[in-house]
């Protein structure tokens, strides 16, 4: 009986000191989390029209550099997540990603491809639509950016 009892200490200081032990473990992994942790988060530009985000820790820096549909992705994302709607609309000035430009044709995804990836037809396109100048971008908006007055 007596050695029933020393038994059942021992296996309970046993796993006293296992429960110990995973909490250092615990303790130890919120620390490094934490290291790990982003303490900013900055948006810059690179060459070729691309767009950095960058997120530096107290020891480490994460750098992503994104492509400006990556980016528009990125922002839906972020509204979608705190229930927004975003209008994204390119701005009419020297900042406008290429192809963004409100008065390029529709054809311009083949802007920058070589000749082999252009089918036939595409190229027959291309070419009536060569001189062709669009004017007059509008932008219809199904709900309003924000509230109206209706007293207004």
């Amino acid at each position: 009986m007596e050695n029933e009892l020393e038994s059942i200490k021992q296996q309970s200081e046993v796993i006293k000191a296992k429960v110990e032990l995973e909490e250092q473990r615990y303790k130890l992994a919120e620390i490094r989390a934490s290291n790990q942790r982003a303490r900013s988060v900055t948006i810059g530009a690179c060459t070729g029209g691309l767009v950095e985000l960058c997120m530096r820790g107290d020891f480490e820096s994460l750098y992503y550099i994104m492509h400006p549909v990556e980016a528009v992705e990125l922002i839906n994302s972020i509204a979608a997540q705190v229930g927004l709607d975003v209008a994204t609309r390119p701005k009419e000035d020297y900042s406008t990603w290429r192809m963004w430009d409100p008065e390029s044709i529709p054809d311009q995804q083949w802007l920058g491809a070589a000749p082999y990836q252009v089918s036939d037809e595409a190229r027959e396109e291309l070419l009536k639509n060569k001189n062709l100048k669009i004017k007059g971008v509008t932008v219809k908006e199904e709900k309003p950016l924000l509230p109206h007055d209706e007293t207004e």
